[in-house]
């Protein structure tokens, strides 16, 4: 009867041990994802940040708005979309970059 009754606590006693390692690495695991996803969020919107102050980018919005695009400007925004889509767009696999002003237009 002895040896039934610690045989009984021993398993009892692993099982909840082995339950709780699970869930501290679950944990553990869940934490390091949560954390990985905010940063990788966080870097994007950094990004697109940095796109959005860009002055090429304003001048041809603002110019759009106005109509009267001027082609210089145009061309130094091709070429800042291409840098910034060749420098990030391929490491978060942007296909196509599409600038907006903020009314959507």
């Amino acid at each position: 009867m002895t040896i039934l009754a610690v045989s009984l606590f021993n398993f009892y006693t692993s099982d909840k041990i082995l339950k709780q390692r699970v869930e501290d690495q679950l944990i553990s695991e869940s934490t390091g994802r949560g954390t990985a996803i905010r940063s990788l969020i966080e870097e994007r919107i950094q990004q697109v940040r940095l796109l959005a102050t860009n002055q090429n980018i304003r001048d041809v919005v603002s110019q759009t708005k106005s109509h009267s695009i001027n082609s210089d400007n145009l061309q130094r925004l091709r070429v800042d979309v291409a840098s910034f889509q060749e420098a990030i767009g391929d490491s978060i696999g942007l296909d196509d970059i599409k600038i907006i002003d903020s009314d959507g237009g």
